[in-house]
């Protein structure tokens, strides 16, 4: 039997939405579509990967019915260069398009991909890159972007991807596929099958594209050979109109899914008088450098037809602004002229906007795109008539529409609609869908053109009824019912991709996302979603480590073997769940005898070992360590003051504070700031953001100096911006929620520790960050029953960090967290209550004078925590144990962290902590290794005290970096000149 819990990194070709792709061009970008570009790692610098790629074959295949279409595209690309490639492709999907297909050439078998939780799929994907064995990804990002990405096409050879989504037709029931790759293609291949039609489909297509359609006009196949594909694909269905509202097809699991589309009865257009109108406005810092005329002109357009005598404007961002009030002469201009001023900055957080003090104003209207970075606060509707206008290219839609229906509102788009014709619309007859009930169904809301509506449904039933109740501010004026018959139902699988779309998108638009729900949804009904990524595997062992069942087509699968590799697995997680136990236990026990030992820390000791590791016999670890010297530590280290940046916070805890030198970003930036503060910082702030703002490092630095000056909420205000930025990944989220913790804004750090978390639950470092954060807002709260239960929680996740069998590159956490488990328990006895669920042998806490403590922002990344005692011994990964009795935990060599220094009885001297930065993660972008380190005095005791600092590194590999100092008790005099540092004796 295979050994299958083995440690090692899967083979895999895997797929899923990674914002790592930063070298594929945006949408702006996008003259081509798709756009092929390639990357040969292994080569010369100067070879041009994207030159050596080209498409060997390009097959389409569409399939169209009522309102519907369904896409698959099939690429494959041939390397004609002699080096390995790794070949990016992005795709361009229409609006709205939902993928619900994905597979892969493995063994000359197309392999269909698995939905996985997108952190997971991208764990094991970038472990599969680093061990540089077949890796591929895709996805669907926020911008109805599609990207891919395969590794290796080998020299010489070709490999294939394919991918299939479903789409809306145009209202007149045109269908337009915008394939326009760059230079020719070897073979394209067209299928198109209209399944109604009732004459023959009008193409429009590129030149070199000959065929015929059969003699039942149904389906049409076209093929053509070295052709340019310089126009967009496009039909007219030729089904005629369109009879009656419903649409039912079957999908593959046998159930029966439908769609209502349908005018709001009595609904139309008109310029009725009000008396005021509220403007909520968008104004985050994703909606910056965006034309928002038609928005603009349609507010003025119904300010004026409506005459409304007081107009108001909310502008929020992170945080609601004071509102605007305008009245009198040129009010609607006046309006518009504010709009048009907005400076564009800051998270968006709906709840916060729509909860801006209430309004007595009769009509209220919500421009926005729709990405809801934040949610801190729950949305609660306003209480006026709620008008939502998607304002962007690329609007979250299915947000934007659940925001309306929250206030029984409506949804307006601008795509396809004049905004003097929005205006009147909005100000016209004003009946729209107030609820729906189904019998015997499922059914979901979709967002609908002007004086529309479409819901989407699923019964397993022969017959559903449906009930639909319109209405003009909550009061009913018509209902309708609507019979759904199944029989002879065809098979059209986009139908219920459209459905399972709205299920997602129904778990997913709410203030608390289910998750779980999302990913098996999308597991059962076969789509992307923006909390699943597909995945393609190579063999069983794979599927099983990964936690899958494997597709049926896998190249060299038999079920009993599955079936029996499966159970042998299953055993040995049991197994080393057991042993787990055992070594945690055994790992404490080890752990406190540390703890009791004694150490000879005498002034002449000490001052004996200073001299011993100060003799000419020293062997440093390293011949040089660049850095950032921060004030009053001048000439300690060389280097580039771009390659360390370090900044400090305090977290107030328990009895005095301790001083770590902490320092500031010196760049540019921060030198144009720093000396200005009111209008004149705002300003400044502005040109700098508009040269530097695409980078997360820019509102961390500035936030810092903020918090630096006092000025706690304007940094945490300032630091969420990052939120918006498409660069923004795992990395910049764990740093930003760090940075809030520092800032003292736990709420928002507890926030994004959780949605964090909710998609990492495959390692043990997220949990345990949670924890901690979880402990820092209970240590603010006034009420003991309040902090009770967040006591419970950190030490319900803790008990997980310790006691789940994790792989090893994460050894070490346990005994970390079980120090973390420790000083809970004691603050959550003080409060009279004896929880706990660890057993009681691994419960005793170790108090310790001196305690630090590293994590790091970026996966498989080698830090490492050294810290020069008085006696000028270093403990590091080579030497964990001292002579005076410091202690350092288990070497971190991947993941995230952490590692901790323990020191029960501190000599007196200076303690100089280092973090060495000893390999990068070869595969982060989207900003620097961030290194979080908390230093603890006293830890354990009455009066502990807890200081962090934050250390920013960029191309450092290989040096060491001082990030801070401890002074305890009279310092020694030195006794000769110190050594290198990292010196020991040979």
């Amino acid at each position: 039997m295979r050994k299958l819990l083995s440690g090692r990194v899967a083979r895999i070709v895997g797929l899923f939405m990674a914002f790592m792709a930063l070298s594929l061009p945006g949408p702006a970008a996008l003259a081509d579509n798709p756009v092929l570009t390639g990357n040969a790692i292994w080569a010369d610098p100067e070879f041009d990967a994207g030159k050596a790629l080209s498409y060997e074959s390009v097959d389409i295949r569409v399939r169209i019915w009522r309102g519907f279409a369904e896409t698959s595209l099939s690429f494959t690309i041939r390397n004609k260069s002699d080096e390995e490639i790794e070949a990016n492709l992005a795709f361009s999907l229409p609006e709205g398009a939902v993928v619900n297909g994905y597979a892969l050439d493995i063994e000359g078998a197309m392999v269909p991909g698995i939905p996985v939780e997108k952190q997971k799929a991208e764990k094991v994907f970038e472990d599969t890159v680093r061990d540089r064995v077949d890796p591929g990804f895709a996805g669907v990002e926020r911008n109805n972007l599609f990207r891919t990405r395969i590794y290796p096409v080998p020299d010489g050879e070709s490999r294939t991807v394919q991918f299939s989504y479903v789409s809306r037709l145009a209202p007149k029931g045109a269908y337009r596929l915008p394939l326009m790759p760059g230079g020719k293609v070897g073979t394209v291949r067209l299928t198109v099958e209209v399944m109604d039609a009732t004459a023959t489909p009008r193409l429009l297509l590129p030149a070199g594209l000959d065929g015929r359609w059969a003699h039942d006009t149904s389906t049409g196949q076209f093929e053509g050979r070295n052709i340019t594909l310089d126009q967009a694909i496009s039909v007219r269905a030729g089904q005629g109109r369109m009879k009656g509202p419903l649409s039912v097809a079957t999908g593959t699991d046998g159930r029966h899914y439908f769609e209502i589309r349908d005018t709001v009865p009595g609904h139309k257009s008109g310029t009725r008088r009000i008396g005021s109108l509220r403007v909520y406005w968008d104004r985050s810092l994703s909606r910056a450098g965006r034309n928002h005329r038609d928005a603009i002109a349609a507010i003025e357009q119904v300010a004026a037809l409506s005459r409304a005598k007081r107009l108001e404007l909310v502008a929020f961002s992170t945080r609601a602004d004071a509102t605007e009030t305008f009245k009198g002469l040129n009010r609607a201009g006046r309006l518009a002229d504010a709009i048009r001023a907005l400076d564009y900055d800051g998270a968006s957080d709906f709840g916060a906007g729509l909860a801006a003090e209430d309004s007595e104003a009769d009509l209220c209207i919500l421009v926005s795109d729709g990405e809801a970075s934040l949610r801190m606060v729950p949305m609660v509707p306003p209480r006026c008539d709620l008008h939502v206008i998607a304002d962007g290219a690329n609007a979250n839609l299915a947000y934007l529409h659940y925001l309306a229906r929250q206030a029984h509102g409506v949804l307006h788009s601008l795509k396809s609609i004049t905004t003097e014709r929005l205006a009147r619309t909005i100000l016209g007859r004003d009946r729209r869908l107030l609820d729906a009930n189904a019998e015997g169904a499922t059914l979901y809301s979709v967002p609908a053109p002007d004086g529309q509506f479409r819901l989407v449904g699923m019964t397993a039933e022969p017959v559903a009824k449906v009930t639909v109740r319109f209405g003009a501010a909550g009061r009913d004026t018509a209902t309708r019912s609507y019979t759904i018959g199944t029989v002879d139902a065809p098979e059209f699988e986009g139908l219920r991709s459209m459905w399972a779309a709205a299920r997602v998108a129904d778990l997913g638009q709410r203030d608390h996302m289910d998750r779980a729900a999302i990913i098996d949804a999308s597991q059962t009904y076969g789509i992307e979603t923006s909390e699943t990524s597909f995945l393609v595997l190579e063999d069983i062992e794979d599927y099983i480590v990964a936690g899958l069942t494997p597709p049926a087509n896998l190249p060299g699968f038999d079920a009993d073997d599955y079936q029996y590799d499966l159970a042998a697995y299953q055993a040995e997680q049991a197994e080393a769940a057991a042993d787990k136990a055992r070594s945690v236990r055994e790992g404490w026990q080890d752990l406190k005898a540390w703890w009791q030992q004694e150490h000879e820390v005498s002034p002449d000791f000490v001052a004996a070992e200073r001299r011993r590791w100060s003799s000419p016999q020293m062997r440093p670890l390293s011949p040089s360590m660049p850095g950032y010297a921060p004030a009053g530590m001048e000439g300690v280290f060389e280097g580039d003051v771009e390659e360390v940046v370090v900044t400090g916070s305090l977290i107030k805890k328990r009895g005095q504070g301790f001083t770590v030198r902490p320092w500031q970003s010196d760049r540019p930036y921060i030198q144009a700031l720093k000396d200005l503060t009111g209008r004149d910082f705002q300003s400044a702030y502005r040109r700098e953001r508009a040269a530097h703002g695409s980078l997360p490092a820019f509102y961390f630095d500035v936030a810092d100096m903020l918090f630096a000056r006092g000025d706690a909420m304007g940094a945490s205000d300032l630091a969420v911006n990052v939120l918006e930025l498409p660069t923004a990944g795992q990395s910049t989220l764990i740093t930003l929620a760090g940075k809030l913790l520092g800032y003292g804004d736990t709420d928002r750090a507890v926030a994004i520790y959780e949605d964090i978390l909710a998609g990492n639950g495959f390692v043990p470092q997220p949990a345990r960050l949670m924890a901690l954060a979880l402990v820092q807002k209970a240590e603010g709260l006034p009420d003991a029953a309040a902090r009770k239960p967040l006591y419970h929680r950190a030490l319900d996740l803790l008990h997980d960090v310790v006691m789940t069998p994790w792989q090893r590159d994460y050894d070490g956490i346990d005994m970390i967290s079980l120090m973390d488990a420790n000083r809970i328990v004691v603050d959550l006895k003080a409060l009279g209550d004896d929880y706990t669920p660890f057993e009681a042998e691994l419960m005793t806490l170790l108090d310790l004078d001196l305690r630090v403590v590293i994590n790091w922002n970026t996966d498989a990344t080698d830090m490492d925590l050294w810290v020069m005692e008085p006696t000028l011994e270093r403990a590091y990964y080579g030497r964990p144990n001292t002579v005076i009795g410091g202690h350092l935990s288990n070497d971190m060599t991947d993941g995230y962290g952490p590692e901790e220094y323990l020191l029960r009885r501190a000599a007196d001297g200076t303690y100089k902590v280092y973090v060495h930065y000893y390999a990068p993660d070869q595969l982060r972008v989207d900003g620097p290794v961030t290194v979080r380190v908390d230093f603890y005095r006293n830890f354990g005791r009455a009066d502990e005290v807890h200081q962090s600092t934050d250390v920013e590194l960029t191309e450092v590999q290989g040096t060491e970096i001082m990030v801070g100092e401890i002074t305890i008790g009279d310092p020694v005099p030195e006794d000769g000149a110190a050594p290198e540092a990292g010196a020991e004796p040979q």
